[in-house]
């Protein structure tokens, strides 16, 4: 089939992203089911493990990448989000790999978060190849999760947080940027059937947190609520959907404690505008059409800053870019060097 065009990108007057993706006629399958391994896995582009990274680290990344100021070789500008890949596959069972390519070649970002990521599979060095981007990789069963970044990624680290009886899960750390300008960020996929297993993961990856440099980003599919983000009706509704296929209701405890230990919701804090108006701005639920990240039209894909980040780097935007590739919408977050910041 001849080449079909790229994904035509919009801009509206409110900063809202609009994306008209061709899909593309693709044969390559997803790979052959099996039994779950329980070995664990890292693949680095480009990049090496090495001792966790600082706000102001080592390495030589790239100065001339996206979002790179060639002067300064510091992050003025940065862009990043989280998307769920869905198996490389979308909702009918269709290869996505190349309309994963020409969704995020569209989005233009310097950080991506990958998530449903086949272990065994060509599919994420396809993606990687195709960008223009370096690649991590870390897995503790058939599937794991990915990081491509503009820049080189070291300090990485797929750290396992398996609990309860489910396929071992793992949170995958690194770090990128510039020499002026370390960040760590984290790809994470949190269960989908239980809060308390969710819990003991996210415990789990928060203990590989706070070994980690003090600004960083997490970025994933938490499978977990914001109970705020709905008005009562809205919740009911979700509570009735839930109980009419044997799920468990929605509890909220995940993000409480994600709010509990300091974590900026970045998605509510573009809503919000500023820091002082954060909290207040939590306790209202979020306009209809906005509370929708993945195909059950529930929010459950987060982009959050650490205290650290976020009181060095202001939230210009979020917002969730549908794509027809997976059963996720893509979260997209864009960050500035606060006016603050040193």
């Amino acid at each position: 089939m001849a080449p079909t065009p790229g994904p035509a990108r919009t801009v509206d007057s409110s900063g809202n992203i609009e994306f008209s993706v061709r899909i593309l006629d693709s044969r390559l399958g997803v790979g052959e089911g099996g039994a779950v391994a329980r070995s664990r896995s890292v693949i680095v582009m480009d990049g090496a493990r090495v001792e966790a990274g600082t706000c102001s680290g080592s390495g030589a990344p790239d100065s001339t990448a996206p979002g790179v100021s060639s002067t300064t070789n510091a992050f003025a500008a940065m862009r990043v989000c989280s998307l769920n890949v869905h198996l490389w596959s979308d909702r009918r069972g269709r290869s996505n790999t190349d309309r994963v390519i020409e969704f995020l070649r569209a989005l233009e970002c310097e950080v991506v978060a990958l998530q449903e990521v086949l272990r065994d599979g060509p599919q994420l060095e396809r993606v990687a190849l195709a960008l223009g981007m370096h690649r991590a990789f870390g897995a503790e069963s058939w599937l794991g999760n990915a990081l491509l970044s503009a820049a080189p990624l070291d300090a990485i680290d797929p750290a396992p947080i398996t609990a309860g009886w489910e396929e071992g899960r793992c949170a995958l750390f690194a770090a990128t940027g510039t020499p002026d300008e370390r960040i760590d960020v984290c790809s994470i996929h949190l269960a989908v059937d239980s809060e308390a297993t969710r819990l003991r993961q996210l415990d789990r990856a928060v203990g590989v947190m706070a070994r980690r440099s003090p600004c960083h980003l997490v970025l994933g599919d938490f499978n977990a609520l914001r109970l705020t983000d709905y008005p009562p009706d809205g919740l009911a509704s979700i509570r009735a959907r839930r109980a009419g296929h044997d799920r468990e209701e929605p509890r909220g405890e995940v993000i409480e404690r994600m709010d509990a230990l300091g974590y900026v919701d970045l998605y509510r804090l573009a809503r919000a505008r500023d820091l002082e108006s954060y909290r207040e701005h939590l306790a209202g639920p979020l306009p209809d059409g906005a509370r929708a990240t993945c195909w059950a039209g529930t929010r459950v894909d987060y982009v959050w800053a650490s205290p650290a980040m976020a009181g060095r780097w202001a939230v210009t935007s979020a917002e969730a870019v549908e794509t027809d590739a997976s059963d996720h919408h893509a979260v997209v977050v864009e960050l500035a060097r606060s006016a603050m910041s040193p």
